[in-house]
């Protein structure tokens, strides 16, 4: 940092070029900002089937960390996608996985497994476990598939559309049964696969509604609180209601990536947005929860429920919200109150 770093840079990309990489990527971060480094000057040792790509993505210039990832993704979208390629039909592009969430892998397994059933292969997940082959040739797949719908995924979203007039399915990852059978008729429709579509529909409804079956005895009349982040919630209030649980209150927290609870249950629910989670207590001992369900565990918790945490980042598929649901019911069969009650009030006493 002292001396600058462009002659160790230098080295390091003349060290890379002789394992023959198919491009060399530099991305800046705050010190090379700090000290004054023009990371472009490396350009010039680009060759002609190895380009070397710069992205200035300095927090002290570029801002924060979103709009460095931001900027990292269009950058290297302008750079390395090519637009003489032809179209290869039944292929799709995954675009905004989050690759820092633990289900990741699971849900494109899920997804991957969708779309093989319907005969469509995957191109190009942007950017997750991808190539340089598989990027340049992006714009060889008809449809591309929004894996989160927040604020950066829409952003890239119309890049994408208006740079490259990419086609968009209109739905992203789908997340509970409503949602998957949705965008399985929607995906299918596009490649006019609808039969295979309803063939994987049917297969997992029978198994949908013999697990609610199984759990309604245990958790009908159960009565449910939601304390989220979440502004999107059909896929556990649906998995919630076909077991016979009464959700008796939803406290929307404010959060920056998403704005509005929305639903398309056609069902009126008692919900707060801009929820003050101080209120938490005095709803507790209002509407008498047998289940809580935060993004968070308090270590205020002197209700008689069952607590449990929803993802920021849930599952996809059908079964999304019965999984969730089941693990209630297993838990309430514990009888958590039973042996340790004694111990529970001294955890409450020193503990706080």
């Amino acid at each position: 940092m002292i001396f600058g770093g462009i002659d160790v840079l230098t080295d390091k990309i003349k060290e890379v070029k002789l394992k023959k990489p198919k491009a060399i990527i530099v991305i800046s971060s705050c010190p090379a900002g700090i000290i004054g480094d023009d990371i472009d000057k490396v350009k010039s040792l680009k060759e002609e089937n190895m380009p070397v790509i710069t992205i200035k993505a300095d927090g002290n210039i570029a801002g924060d960390y979103l709009q460095g990832m931001l900027m990292s993704y269009t950058t290297l979208a302008e750079q390395i996608i090519r637009k003489d390629v032809k179209m290869v039909p039944s292929t799709v592009n995954i675009v905004f996985e989050k690759v820092v969430a633990k289900n990741t892998g699971s849900n494109f397994k899920i997804i991957e497994n969708f779309l093989s059933a319907m005969d469509v292969r995957v191109n190009c997940r942007f950017l997750c476990e991808t190539t340089f082959d598989r990027l340049e040739k992006f714009l060889s797949a008809p449809l591309n598939l929004l894996a989160n719908d927040d604020y950066t995924g829409k952003m890239l979203k119309n890049f994408f559309a208006e740079k490259y007039g990419c086609k968009f399915l209109d739905e992203s990852f789908p997340i509970g049964f409503d949602e998957t059978k949705n965008w399985l008729m929607s995906v299918g429709g596009f490649f006019g696969k609808k039969e295979k579509a309803l063939e994987i529909i049917l297969q997992n409804e029978a198994l949908y509604k013999k697990e609610v079956e199984r759990l309604k005895p245990s958790l009908s009349g159960k009565k449910l609180m939601i304390i989220t982040y979440n502004h999107s919630l059909d896929w556990i209030l649906m998995a919630a209601m076909d077991v016979g649980i009464e959700i008796v209150k939803i406290g929307i927290l404010n959060f920056s990536q998403d704005s509005g609870f929305r639903t398309n249950l056609g069902t009126s629910f008692n919900v707060e947005e801009n929820y003050d989670k101080e209120k938490r207590m005095s709803d507790f001992a209002k509407y008498c929860p047998d289940i809580v369900l935060t993004n968070y565990e308090s270590s205020v918790n002197s209700g008689e429920y069952l607590s449990d945490t929803i993802p920021m980042c849930p599952d996809v598929g059908f079964y999304s919200g019965i999984n969730m649901v089941s693990r209630w019911s297993n838990l309430i069969k514990l009888n958590l109150q039973g042996e340790w009650k004694n111990d529970e009030q001294l955890f409450k006493k020193y503990y706080s």
